[in-house]
């Protein structure tokens, strides 16, 4: 099956990377897969340019929920800490296996109550409530 009737974007994500985006932080995909899939996928949710970064399962030894991902897109910027948003228990798991805190949301197929058993240190219904989320507080954290 082509990937693009199976890749779909998320109601609010595109807007809420856009407003990371303005307020200065830098916008990096971590992604498990082949990085030709993934180039594909961001390229069908129009979201390329708004993502400076990818990291993909090629680059890595071992993808989520190892903390191998997080470590290569922390790696790519410079930078020593940041927050993962994922909607799976492996984003959770893999986020606070290299010390990063994760909102995770609601759209992966899990319940609030797994992401939170996970690790997740915030739970939203939908990609448009992370422009509530309180992102000072969870990137001065330190896991």
């Amino acid at each position: 099956m082509p990937l693009r009737t199976q890749v779909r974007p998320i109601a609010g994500a595109l807007e809420f990377d856009r407003s990371l985006v303005e307020a200065g932080h830098v916008v990096v995909v971590a992604a498990p897969g082949e990085r030709e899939l993934v180039d594909e996928a961001l390229d069908l949710v129009r979201i390329t340019n708004v993502v400076r970064y990818v990291v993909s399962g090629d680059e890595v030894s071992d993808p989520k929920p190892a903390p191998d991902l997080v470590v290569a897109a922390l790696r790519t910027v410079g930078a020593s800490h940041g927050v993962l948003v994922g909607d799976t228990v492996h984003d959770v798991k893999s986020a606070a296996r290299a010390g990063v805190p994760c909102i995770a949301v609601l759209t992966g197929g899990n319940g609030a109550a797994e992401l939170t058993g996970a690790g997740a240190a915030l739970v939203t219904p939908s990609a448009a409530d992370l422009l509530e989320a309180p992102w000072s507080s969870l990137l001065s954290e330190r896991q």
